[in-house]
């Protein structure tokens, strides 16, 4: 392990702890990476899923480490801002090792289940542009956790084009995934893959993108997002205090 791998390390852990973390030190695409297992190692933490996105056209991707049914109870994570995301959040039933020539085919035959899903997004080192995006993706692109609805009945039914986000009851927020195909951005990564924690598995959840944008939370709402014939998923968010 790299200086520069130990300090950024360090610093996410301070972060995560609600400590001042500092400057992460400059870092390269590998030792990206190598920071994200590092983190993961330090607290012992399995991979359950992959936060997957197209920067520029490349791939990049972050593990996730916690998830929750939908429905579940959440706490805004206090000094910082928390957003929410609804996305489609694709379980693999088959490993993708490393290899430079899958097809969309491949990536559809290895998905058991789409399941509706919110990603929650709490950056412990803040969002680009008041960070680098090196800094971000070390910190797995602000990814806070991830909550899943239960699959549609009919997998092979298609993936829904459009979401629904709603507050309270009120709709906050619709639109199509930012791709316009929810698995580009999962083949550019299965093809190109450079991460250091065990790659993609059979059972982790891949999201790829948000249907709704990341509008901040409000403690003491529920949400809930809905998919053209693909299902639903709700969250409730209260405030660091335990307040809803």
């Amino acid at each position: 392990m790299t200086d520069a791998v130990t300090r950024a390390r360090d610093a996410l852990l301070a972060a995560e702890a609600g400590g001042a973390p500092g400057e992460l030190p400059v870092l390269t695409p590998a030792e990206v990476y190598r920071v994200q297992a590092a983190v993961l190692a330090a607290r012992g933490t399995p991979v359950l899923g992959w936060k997957v996105a197209l920067v520029g056209g490349e791939p990049v991707a972050a593990p996730i480490t916690a998830v929750a049914p939908s429905g579940a109870i959440l706490t805004a994570a206090p000094g910082r801002t928390t957003r929410i995301e609804t996305e489609l959040a694709f379980r693999l039933g088959q490993d993708l090792p490393p290899a430079t020539a899958y097809a969309r085919a491949d990536i559809v035959a290895a998905i058991a289940a789409v399941h509706p899903a919110f990603e929650i997004v709490g950056a412990r080192l803040g969002e680009p542009p008041a960070v680098p995006f090196a800094a971000f993706l070390a910190d797995r692109l602000g990814n806070a956790g991830l909550v899943v609805g239960e699959a549609p009945a009919d997998v092979g039914a298609g993936m829904p084009a459009r979401a629904v986000l709603t507050r309270e009851g009120r709709e906050i927020a619709a639109g199509p995934h930012p791709h316009g195909d929810p698995l580009a951005a999962l083949l550019a990564w299965a093809n190109a893959r450079q991460d250091a924690c065990g790659g993609l598995r059979a059972g982790q959840f891949v999201i790829t993108g948000s249907f709704t944008g990341a509008p901040a939370v409000e403690a003491g709402a529920t949400y809930r997002g809905c998919f053209e014939g693909g299902g639903c998923v709700a969250a409730v968010f209260r405030s660091p205090s335990g307040e809803r």
